[in-house]
């Protein structure tokens, strides 16, 4: 019996996991083929809302929890936030949101893992993928967050599955959130603004961003190397 009752609990364990993804899949798919510049004013909206309640800071962060439910894409939620807030508070605000969701969703992933989940890596393939993920630490991380791989609540439930740790997966993740922000802080609204309103300014500001990027994970791309390296 005991055996049986295990046996269920990791079947209802794949299932659920199985209805996430597909969700995901769904939510994804809808917010992919939605208008980019009406998303992010809907979010705008809220937002210009939240700043004139004087809470704006707790709502913003539930905000960010809340997006990571419904799939929403991170990147909208981090333009309209450094478009209501500026690019010095918008960075905050959006460093602690997304901060937040990939804590709590990282442990939503651990608490599932520990539930049964963790059987879902134990081929081969995957436990050497996963110990892989767990030896590359938070240089590793902060490189896989710079890439979109998945949604963002997705890709923090799968890290919580692994081997991964915490403080290395939240640092990384700290890490990764550099190069966007500080980007945004340059372009701002440059890339809407260079089809709406084509003109210099906007080419170049986008340019300088687009730069800044590159460089930011060349940088991060050899610094693993070489850390990698030094740990061999």
């Amino acid at each position: 019996m005991p055996a049986m009752s295990e046996t269920n609990a990791h079947s209802k364990l794949l299932y659920a996991a199985a209805a996430v993804f597909v969700l995901s899949v769904i939510a994804t798919l809808f917010f992919v083929f939605q208008d980019v510049e009406q998303l992010r004013d809907m979010v705008r909206d809220l937002l210009e809302t939240a700043r004139s309640t004087g809470w704006s800071f707790p709502i913003v962060l539930g905000l960010y929890l809340l997006s990571s439910v419904v799939m929403f894409p991170i990147i909208v939620m981090n333009l309209a936030t450094a478009m209501v807030f500026g690019p010095v508070w918008g960075f905050v605000y959006a460093m602690s949101g997304s901060l937040l969701s990939a804590t709590v969703f990282f442990f939503i992933g651990r608490f599932g893992r520990d539930k049964g989940l963790k059987k879902l890596l134990s081929g081969p393939r995957l436990s050497k993928i996963d110990a892989k993920l767990a030896d590359s630490g938070i240089i590793g991380i902060a490189i896989l967050r710079l890439v979109p791989m998945a949604p963002f609540g997705i890709f923090n439930m799968a890290a919580g599955i692994t081997s991964l740790r915490y403080l290395d997966y939240i640092i990384g993740t700290f890490l990764a959130f550099w190069p966007g922000g500080i980007a945004r802080a340059v372009v701002g609204d440059s890339l809407v603004q260079l089809f709406l309103e084509p003109s210099q300014k906007t080419a170049i500001y986008l340019g300088c961003g687009i730069a800044l990027w590159i460089t930011i994970i060349l940088a991060l791309h050899f610094g693993l190397k070489k850390y990698r390296s030094k740990a061999a």
